[in-house]
């Protein structure tokens, strides 16, 4: 979509958030939730830590942060092809 994007500033820009969002999800699921995945990883099943109820949190925080950006790239996403779609062809 970038590609024919070009010289169209509403499809550009709605591809372009897209693509941010994305990019953001990914992030957040390598930096926030993986490093928890693999410290519970590490963990007895019979004898969690002390802490892990305000770890689960921390991990539910950064899924919802997650979930925020990814359902919004499919949205800018959506609205992207829409766009593309009433624009007339180059």
């Amino acid at each position: 979509l970038a590609g024919p994007a070009r010289g169209q500033p509403p499809l550009l820009a709605l591809t372009l958030a897209a693509f941010a969002c994305g990019l953001a999800g990914m992030l957040i699921t390598v930096k926030g939730n993986f490093p928890i995945n693999d410290l519970v990883m590490t963990w007895s099943p019979h004898a969690p830590p002390a802490d892990w109820a305000s770890l689960r949190d921390r991990w539910w925080a950064w899924h919802c942060a997650r979930t925020v950006v990814t359902v919004a790239c499919f949205g800018l996403l959506l609205a992207a092809a829409l766009t593309a779609n009433a624009l007339p062809p180059i």
